[in-house]
This record gives C-alpha cells, structure tokens and sequence, in this order.
C-alpha cells in the first residue's frame, strides 16, 4: 500500500498594505514553486468567521520532501515573498498525519446526502475495525 500523504497546514494573518499582493503571490509563483519542488497540491482558504484570515493546505508525499533540496531552493530563490513577509502576523505551521478518510457523495436516486466509505485505514494500514466504521443517516 502507498504511503498516505502528509497534511502541511499554514495559518496566517496579513496587514492590508501586503494582502493584495502577498494573495498574488501565493496564488501564482508561490504555489507553482512549492508544486514543482514535489508537493502533491496546494489550496488557499480565506476564513469566513474566526481568525486567522488565511490558512493555507498542502499535501506532501512524505516528510523527507521538506529535507530535500528542491524545497529548500524555493525558499533560497524567492524574491518576491521576503519583500511581503513583514506584513504577516498569527502565522502557524502545522504537519498532519492522516487517520481516517471519509468521502461525502449525493446519493444518485434522490438529493439527500449519504456517507460513502472508502476502505478505512488505521495509521498501521490495517483495515478499521467494525466499531469505527460509521454509518450514514439520511436527511
């Protein structure tokens, strides 16, 4: 079985002098830089309530990318985002292994929405037992 990736969070308040370009930044040469040094994606909230105001996800395929010289040339190579970092406050970073999955899926006959199970993996890789399988209650 393949190893199931890593969560990488980043969470991150921006003053109002850098937040327009800083989300230019991170929406362009940023996230292609950190795609291209092996992450497998990146995805960019904006809070609607609650603080801080940005968080920030990715998937890596394992914690060694993190040691590897291609991540650490994004940073060594990066002209634009030292220029914007004096405006960032509340910023957390955060790695996340995962243990379990769940997938919401629209049931195909009628609007109601029903849990769709993929095969449940403990961190082990062993099958979930009966007792944390979950069931769907229809709406």
């Amino acid at each position: 079985m393949a190893e199931l990736p890593i969560i990488y969070t980043v969470r991150l308040d921006m003053s109002q002098d850098v937040e327009e370009e800083s989300n230019r930044w991170n929406n362009t040469n940023h996230i292609s830089d950190l795609l291209g040094s092996g992450f497998l994606s990146a995805v960019r909230f904006r809070s609607i309530k609650g603080e801080p105001k940005y968080l920030h996800l990715y998937e890596l395929p394992g914690l060694e990318l993190l040691s590897t010289e291609a991540y650490a040339n994004v940073r060594k190579n990066d002209t634009w985002g030292p220029k914007l970092s004096h405006g960032f406050s509340n910023h957390s970073a955060s790695l996340y292994e995962q243990v379990l999955a769940v997938n919401a899926t629209k049931s195909s006959d009628n609007d109601k929405t029903a849990a769709s199970m993929h095969e449940l993996q403990s961190t082990s890789g062993a099958p979930a037992s009966k007792d944390t399988r979950l069931i769907a209650q229809q709406r």
